[in-house]
């Protein structure tokens, strides 16, 4: 069965250099690539922030936001019944990730987490350009949001603040390989 691998962290943590390297490196037929970003900057009408802190947040771009998730798990899951494995690179803190576990419920995947240090993830993020860029407040506060992720056992933890990406994605690569395809049946997640 193809797996969906969704890999999550706080801004400049290194998703989408991950994702999109990871992405080259496997066999393209059998792999996709969801952007949960791509499919928030596709919504045009006053959609906010996915990390909630450059734009208003109402219930309006909230209910948008969320139907920006459901549209990431309804790709994944149909990559996943065509045979298709697929990483999606999205932002979620615990809370928030409730909302992906009940769409996800009864469909195989596996939650991988990276997060660097603060003081790499601030470096990283004053490489970025905007849009990407954010202040070193914002990456702070979001960065604090995922701290709850190391004692969680529902999540594979990468801390990736010396890895390139090429040694992150093969690190990626060995811890997923031959897990157990639904995260609720791996007795050490």
């Amino acid at each position: 069965m193809a797996k969906i691998i969704l890999l999550n962290g706080p801004p400049a943590a290194g998703k989408t250099t991950v994702s999109k390297l990871f992405i080259k490196e496997q066999e393209p037929v059998e792999w996709a690539y969801i952007s949960q970003d791509d499919i928030r900057q596709s919504v045009k009408s006053g959609y906010g922030s996915a990390d909630k802190t450059r734009d208003t947040w109402d219930k309006r771009t909230k209910s948008q936001w969320l139907v920006g998730i459901e549209n990431c798990v309804d790709l994944a899951v149909n990559f996943q019944q065509m045979g298709i494995s697929c990483i999606v690179d999205f932002y979620a803190t615990e809370t928030e990730f409730k909302h992906w576990k009940e769409l996800l419920k009864g469909v195989d995947f596996v939650h991988v987490v990276l997060i660097p240090g603060i003081t790499v993830d601030l470096a990283r993020n004053a490489g970025r350009k905007l849009p990407a860029h954010l202040t070193n407040k914002k990456i702070t506060e979001s960065y604090k949001e995922f701290e709850g992720w190391a004692t969680s056992r529902d999540v594979i933890l990468i801390d990736n603040s010396s890895q390139t990406p090429k040694q992150t994605v093969e690190l990626l690569v060995s811890l997923t390989k031959n897990l157990p395809k639904s995260q609720n049946a791996h007795p050490l997640l």
